[in-house]
């Protein structure tokens, strides 16, 4: 008797084809996501994870991480080399984010707030020598700070300082100016001294007014230099005062009045350069005070000692256009020497050229 064999039925190997794609699209599927979990976790090394974290400034993960592979808070017994890679990596882009953070808060002037979050930063890496001396340097200017608030605690409940005592306050407190910001008490103090010595200078050049000298302007130069705010403009404020004593102061009117071209560019040019400034200068009212100072020892000199010059008899007209100029950049009154001297000197040269 012979092998009879079954046939097979078309729809049954048909729905077996269907079920043999689907398990192997299965098996596909599965092994994607085993090499995807893979690719996420175990199969990436601790330093890319950490690199992950850092990149997002996430480093309480990146350090959870550290601390499962024991090379974080406490670092095990013969570590791996590429685990120690990945801490040293995770202590740099920690101490570049804190730097980052703190040099933030000097920039805003307060050194208090610093040193405070220099200390609660080295939580998540007490080990970083680094940021151990960023902390312990933040510190060390508050301590400095608060050794200078105890030093000048009579100037600072005194109602009134007096140059000198406003002059070593200057001194003390130039290393940290900007630094004040939450040290009311000496941020007032400054204040005070700053304004106390621009104050006296005011007073001072008036009072000196067309007699000027080239000490007197050292001097001046040497206080406004002991406040670096708005030092660009204590610099030109200074500048423009160091031409005053440069200006002729001779009474000789024989010679004086044959002015050199030099002499009169540099009249021209001072008041020029005072009324300038007058008009661009948009600092503080201390500062316009000193600026109107120097300009009131420039008109004072111009009646002084230029006025003879113009209403000299041999006049020449280069020294007449050089009063003009004088006249239209310094603050004169109507009635004032130079005014007179010019409109008499116009008069001569009209009456002398009619015959």
């Amino acid at each position: 008797m012979g092998i009879v064999t079954k046939p097979v039925n078309p729809k049954n190997g048909s729905g077996f084809r269907r079920d043999l794609a689907i398990f192997k699209i299965s098996r596909i599927f599965v092994l994607i996501l085993i090499l995807m979990s893979c690719a996420l976790t175990g199969c990436t090394s601790l330093s890319d994870q950490v690199r992950q974290y850092t990149a997002k400034e996430d480093f309480a993960a990146s350090l959870k991480l550290l601390n499962s592979a024991g090379v974080g808070m406490v670092v095990r017994a013969d570590p791996k080399p590429e685990d120690m890679e990945a801490r040293r990596i995770y202590t740099g882009a920690y101490s570049e984010y804190v730097h980052r953070k703190v040099n933030y808060i000097l920039t805003a002037g307060r050194p208090r707030s610093a040193a405070l979050d220099a200390r609660l930063y080295l939580d998540l890496c007490p080990w970083s020598e680094d940021l151990i001396g960023l902390a312990n340097a933040t510190q060390h200017r508050v301590d400095a700070i608060d050794e200078i608030a105890a030093r000048h605690k009579p100037q600072i409940d005194a109602k009134e300082l007096s140059n000198e005592d406003a002059r070593l306050v200057a001194a003390d407190l130039k290393p940290f100016t900007g630094l004040l910001n939450d040290s009311p008490e000496l941020l007032d103090l400054y204040s005070r001294a700053r304004g106390q010595l621009f104050a006296h200078w005011v007073s001072e050049i008036r009072r000196i007014g067309p007699d000027l000298t080239q000490a007197t302007v050292e001097a001046f130069e040497s206080d406004m230099g002991r406040f670096p705010a708005h030092q660009q403009e204590t610099v030109e404020l200074v500048s423009l005062a160091k031409l005053l004593p440069e200006l002729p102061r001779t009474t000789n009117l024989p010679v004086t009045s044959l002015l050199s071209k030099t002499d009169l560019e540099k009249i021209k040019s001072t008041a020029s350069a005072i009324a300038q400034f007058k008009k661009t200068t948009q600092s503080t009212s201390i500062i316009r005070d000193c600026v109107a100072a120097v300009g009131e020892s420039f008109t004072a000199w111009a009646e002084k000692y230029f006025a003879p010059i113009v209403a000299a008899p041999e006049i020449t007209l280069a020294t007449i256009n050089c009063g003009e100029a004088v006249l239209q950049n310094a603050t004169v009154g109507s009635n004032s020497e130079l005014q007179k001297a010019l409109a008499s000197a116009h008069l001569a040269r009209a009456s002398k050229a009619a015959g």
